[in-house]
């Protein structure tokens, strides 16, 4: 019996990507078992290990500071204790409960979602693939933050030059974040794309006056949803923009504020995932707006945008370089000259329905290959016995 195991420091059916990677795993014959936080739903797996809420000393609040900064006061201070901070990591993330019984099931692939459980994942290997999910570039994810800097950057760094060479193949999202561990830690990513599996849908022809914007997603201080309701603010009449979002409560009703004299601007209540495309395919433009300094959010390739493409709208983006560079491959939307909220609007402003129109044949288009069953087979499991991600002799 194959058996295949995926890891994350998350609920395992958080994150669309990871039902992905579930059903292509059982799709090539493995079983699969899970090590994350508790969920609430039945997932599709044989056996679901459940990473606890972390155990007294650790679950008080000085005790997880402690555990969360000193390894990186460790690795600065003695190169030679550098076992004590992976113990320390290990705790901080309460992650080795199930430690021995993992290594026995003798896994033929382990997935690991999280830089902070590769220790683990590399201890309970056995002669199994290991593949490294780097949907964040790890050392910069909190950048903006001093403290960051101080006590968390020093112990990822670490981890990143310590563990990544020792896995099968590391995957990435997008082709900055490729070249970023390229660039500083000489390792050869594989990008693979946040791609739903492709829908069966046509484009819908736009009114003649009335554009319909719409924005989706997990709510982030990080990405400014702010801006969104200022463009929507800015624009002409025509325009109406809906806004299906999820996670912190009091951020939304803050964005709620600020919208509440504009009766063009709706938050609507968010859907199932399944339902997510064809909700979508009724709107004219998918609206991307993030003028964040930091290097993941300049770099992402979130999954709204290709389900955006799946439901076959056009896309409207703020000049991130990597959505840019697919966005005018595909000729699939609009692309903003600068970060401002000023120059999406002169983006948008101007547009005509037949311009609408044409973006929106060019997704119906660029659907074909920006979808799951495509970018799946960058996931070569028969070739990662014999290959292993070494470092690059590039500088």
């Amino acid at each position: 019996m194959k058996k295949a195991l995926i890891m994350c420091l998350d609920r395992i059916n958080a994150s669309p990507r990871n039902d992905r990677f579930l059903s292509f795993f059982s799709k090539k014959g493995f079983v699969v078992d899970s090590l994350s936080y508790k969920t609430n739903v039945e997932l599709a797996v044989r056996k679901e290990f459940t990473i606890p809420v972390t155990n007294f000393p650790f679950n008080h609040k000085w005790m997880r500071s402690i555990t969360r900064t000193l390894p990186s006061l460790l690795i600065l201070l003695c190169e030679k204790l550098k076992k004590l901070p992976v113990w320390l990591n290990d705790r901080h993330y309460n992650c080795t409960g199930h430690e021995s019984v993992l290594k026995r099931e003798d896994y033929g692939i382990i997935l690991v979602g999280n830089l902070q459980l590769l220790p683990l994942a590399l201890r309970i290997r056995n002669n199994g693939i290991i593949i490294f999910d780097a949907c964040e570039y790890y050392t910069r994810q909190f950048s903006e933050s001093l403290y960051f800097k101080l006590f968390e950057y020093p112990m990822r760094n670490y981890l990143c030059n310590e563990f990544l060479t020792k896995c099968n193949q590391v995957i990435t999202v997008s082709d900055g974040l490729r070249d970023m561990y390229l660039k500083e830690f000489k390792i050869k990513t594989t990008v693979l794309r946040n791609t739903p599996a492709k829908y069966k849908v046509r484009e819908k022809a736009i009114s003649e006056n009335k554009i319909r914007l719409v924005h989706h997603g997990v709510v982030n201080k990080n990405r400014n949803l702010e801006n969104l309701i200022a463009i929507a603010k800015g624009l002409g009449k025509r325009f109406t923009l809906d806004l299906y979002l999820v996670g912190s409560e009091r951020y939304i009703e803050r964005l709620k504020a600020l919208a509440v004299d504009c009766d063009r601007i709706k938050f609507k209540h968010p859907v199932l995932l399944e339902d997510l495309v064809p909700t979508l395919n009724n709107y004219d433009i998918g609206l991307i707006f993030y003028d964040s300094e930091v290097f993941n959010v300049r770099h992402c390739l979130p999954n709204k945008l290709f389900e955006y493409i799946q439901a076959r709208i056009a896309v409207a983006i703020s000049p991130s370089p990597d959505m840019s560079d697919l966005i005018y491959k595909y000729k699939c939307g609009f692309v903003s000259e600068e970060f401002t909220v000023e120059s999406m609007i002169k983006t948008l402003d101007h547009l005509t329905p037949a311009m609408i129109n044409l973006k929106k044949v060019a997704s119906h288009k660029a659907a074909d290959s920006l979808c799951w069953e495509k970018e799946s087979g960058k996931l070569e499991l028969s070739s990662l016995k014999i290959s292993s991600c070494r470092r690059s002799s590039r500088s």
